[in-house]
């Protein structure tokens, strides 16, 4: 099974080194889905999440998007 890196892009920059074995593709862009929904829980603005396989590929990017507050 592969390994995949999570790296956060976003005002505080922070590079996987160790990543996670996943079984596909999938099942990492699930896991990144995760990691992006509690990014927002936690107010993370503007971040995202990019998942890149072991051979180099990006896979995709997961942003993590702050709900804005009301106007009203």
């Amino acid at each position: 099974m592969p390994r995949y890196y999570f790296h956060i892009v976003g005002p505080a920059d922070l590079r996987d080194r160790f990543g996670l074995i996943r079984c596909d593709d999938a099942a990492a862009i699930a896991w990144a889905q995760n990691v992006a929904d509690g990014l927002q829980k936690r107010g993370a603005s503007a971040s995202v999440v990019v998942i890149m396989h072991e051979d180099g590929r990006e896979i995709a990017r997961i942003p993590a998007l702050h709900a804005l507050e009301p106007l009203c």
